[in-house]
């Protein structure tokens, strides 16, 4: 497994933004929480917003879920390469 993922919302064609794939657990999962939590907010806070607004916090929320995503992909490969395969 590569340890430094890139983020897929690393938006140039060489990524700056990167996963340390192997870091530990609780901090991996930390991080895709907040991020999720964070994007969760940013959606409920659409009603009502004008549509400059709408654009700008959707975008804000999809890159954080991405983000969230991304991480949380990296802590499933950890957990299946501690727990070996499922039967």
């Amino acid at each position: 497994m590569t340890r430094f993922v890139p983020l897929k919302s690393n938006n140039t064609d060489t990524p700056i933004l990167h996963i340390d794939s192997q870091a530990p657990l609780d901090f991996l999962f930390a991080s895709a929480d907040r991020r999720i939590r964070m994007a969760r907010h940013l959606l409920e806070c659409l009603e009502g917003a004008d549509d400059c607004d709408v654009r700008y916090m959707a975008n804000a929320a999809l890159m954080l879920l991405s983000d969230g995503c991304d991480t949380l992909a990296a802590v499933e490969k950890q957990v299946f390469n501690l727990s070996g395969p499922l039967h």
